[in-house]
């Protein structure tokens, strides 16, 4: 114990001499940026990419080179006439970054796949020096990484603008292609062949039962004819139906009617669709121009065309005569409805034949409609989102990287630790007296017992006498051990008590290390009126 104390008290003595360190230390949160990962056009690195660089973004070489140009360490160093730094102070500079750089610790708090905690310490002699470091080092990479977000936000913008305005142009191409096919082939334009052999069996019935009722008006005109002969015969009075009809019957062209038609129901699906969508949309903006390709159709056409001429006769108007009048307009009304028809089937069979190419071109253009607009759809969605997240950048409300803790000013050093010195005093105390006690052992070289002297010297031992001392050697023997040992172990205690307290002012109460140092017998004094002042109220409190 005599060689574990003594080495105790120089670990006390020598931890005073130590230089104090001080360490400050940062928090800040950072979460995972969705508007870099899915709106840029080159896509950003993976959360985990940037973990593995983030160290030497916030304490690499160039972010403590900025560091240490804010915080104005180099205004010391020597430089020429221009203002720049000597080749010496470049040195020292360079020296000093390294020195920082050494200094600083990046440590992962949390970390997960969506947000982490990262720490920024810094270690250094000057407590000034420990507090502002990692504040500026993180301050710096929250706005450098601001900087970069910005930048990447309006190239992403630049981009996304560029392709809504170009996938506009192409949905407005589309809306005109497929507005002209529709009007090129207006009612002929069936959902499937199914329904145009439908529309087909039913003309050809229609022009059967018509083609039956003009033979029937044929037959019915050639025995009017014959009998009108016969009559004129008779009489020997001519009464000849002219060539030229004696009235015109004029009405609404049908063709104009059905134009009128589509136009009403494509003016009722524009207002059904407006109830839907706004003005800009696609699909109303291909509405309007059906529309007035329809109205231009219908400008086009004539209003009326001859439904039926009547024919009169150049002698007296008798029933025959109006019976036959009546049969040769219904004969040209049935010649002319069985001309019409059978051109509208031979329409229907053209379409039937082209029905394939025809209507694949159709849905062709109808699909590259859709997929442009939903193309476009997407752009501008994206162009919302990265217009609103530059917004939001731009005035400093980021999400994704925010400051937690800062660190506060130092008064307490952190190196060296007080419990980390006392354990080294210890424990190095006891093993240095443990290897003390082991070389005296060693090299003892007295004999104790008789048998380590029959053994030392190979002779028999016959007898043996103790240890025979004077008055004053005996005196003195007991002066040494029950007095002098114990005086010197308490003095020991003492100064190593003494030089542990005095340690743990310095490292844990900088405060009181200075007054203690000035006046120690008058701070203890203080120390000690205080400790019974505490110990009175906590008595009487207890009362």
């Amino acid at each position: 114990m005599l060689g574990a104390m003594p080495f105790a008290v120089v670990v006390m003595v020598w931890a005073h001499y130590l230089a104090l360190k001080y360490t400050g230390t940062a928090i800040f949160e950072r979460r995972k940026d969705p508007v870099a990962e899915e709106t840029t056009m080159r896509g950003s690195e993976s959360f985990g990419t940037g973990k593995l660089t983030l160290e030497h973004e916030l304490a690499g070489l160039g972010a403590m080179t900025q560091a240490v140009e804010q915080l104005g360490l180099t205004r010391g160093l020597a430089r020429d006439a221009g203002g720049q730094l000597t080749r010496e102070s470049q040195k020292n500079k360079q020296q000093l970054i390294n020195q920082l750089m050494s200094a600083a610790r990046v440590k992962w708090v949390v970390t997960s796949e969506v947000v982490d905690l990262v720490s920024v310490s810094f270690t250094h002699f000057d407590p000034w020096l420990a507090e502002q470091m990692p504040n500026t080092l993180v301050s710096n990479y929250i706005n450098r990484v601001g900087e970069q977000t910005v930048e990447r936000l309006n190239a992403s913008r630049e981009f996304l603008a560029q392709q809504v305005d170009n996938c506009s142009n192409r949905v407005g191409e589309l809306i005109k292609q497929r507005i002209d096919f529709e009007i090129d082939h207006a009612g002929v334009l069936p959902d499937s062949p199914s329904s145009l052999q439908e529309s087909m069996t039913r003309m050809t019935s229609d022009i059967d039962t018509l083609r039956l009722q003009h033979e029937m008006a044929v037959a019915e005109l050639a025995r009017f004819e014959g009998l009108k002969s016969s009559a004129s015969a008779t009489s020997g009075e001519p009464n000849t139906i002219t060539n030229e009809p004696t009235q015109i019957v004029k009405g609404k062209n049908p063709e104009l009617t059905r134009l009128e038609d589509e136009l009403q129901k494509t003016n009722d699906t524009l207002s059904e669709t407006l109830s839907r969508t706004t003005e800009k949309h696609p699909s109303v903006e291909m509405l309007r121009g059906r529309i007035a390709r329809l109205e231009e159709r219908i400008k086009q056409i004539e209003p009326e065309v001859v439904l039926q001429k009547i024919y009169g006769t150049m002698g007296e108007n008798n029933e025959l005569s109006i019976q036959l009048l009546a049969s040769k307009a219904k004969v040209e009304t049935t010649s002319r409805e069985l001309e019409r028809l059978s051109n509208r089937l031979e329409t229907y069979r053209t379409l039937l034949a082209d029905f394939g190419p025809i209507r694949r071109e159709y849905l062709e253009i109808i699909k590259k409609f859709d997929d442009k607009q939903a193309e476009l759809k997407r752009y501008e969605d994206g162009l919302t989102e990265v217009t609103m997240a530059l917004a939001a950048e731009s005035a400093k409300r980021r999400t994704h990287i925010n400051p937690i803790q800062a660190a506060l000013q130092q008064f307490r050093p952190s190196e060296p630790s007080f419990w980390k010195v006392v354990g080294f005093a210890v424990l190095g105390g006891l093993g240095f007296g443990t290897v003390l006690v082991f070389l005296i052992n060693w090299y003892e070289q007295s004999l104790i017992t008789p048998e380590m002297a029959a053994k030392a010297f190979g002779l028999p031992v016959f007898g043996h006498a103790d240890i025979i001392l004077t008055p004053g050697q005996l005196a003195l023997q007991r002066f040494k051990n029950w007095v002098l040992l114990p005086l010197l172990s308490l003095v020991l205690i003492i100064i190593l008590t003494l030089c542990t307290f005095s340690l743990m002012l310095r490292l844990n109460y900088p405060e009181h290390y200075t007054r203690w140092r000035t006046s120690p017998v008058e701070f203890l004094t203080e120390q000690a009126e205080q400790f019974k002042d505490s110990v009175r109220m906590h008595f009487q409190q207890g009362r």
